[in-house]
């Protein structure tokens, strides 16, 4: 529903409580994307890749956000990995 800055504090909460917590950090990162805070969700995405590294959604996810800040080359090597896990 658009509300981001709302959906970055309840994963705030969430990972308050545990930090390990698989998801939050990659959902934290896509809500943080999504409302232009692009260097605090670039940190994020590299935290969760650090707890789930061959998950495509987060490689897929990041891609999208560099895509949005004209980030092309990254988000296409970014796109390509998701694709190389997902089918390899």
């Amino acid at each position: 529903q658009g509300k981001w800055n709302e959906a970055i504090a309840c994963y705030d909460n969430a990972l308050k409580l545990n930090p390990q917590q698989p998801g939050a950090v990659h959902r934290k990162a896509v809500a943080l994307a999504a409302s232009g805070k692009f260097p605090e969700a670039e940190m994020m995405f590299g935290a969760a890749l650090e707890q789930s590294p061959g998950n495509p959604d987060i490689f897929t996810d990041m891609a999208y956000a560099q895509y949005l800040q004209g980030k092309y080359p990254e988000a296409e090597r970014n796109l390509r990995q998701a694709i190389a896990i997902q089918f390899d």
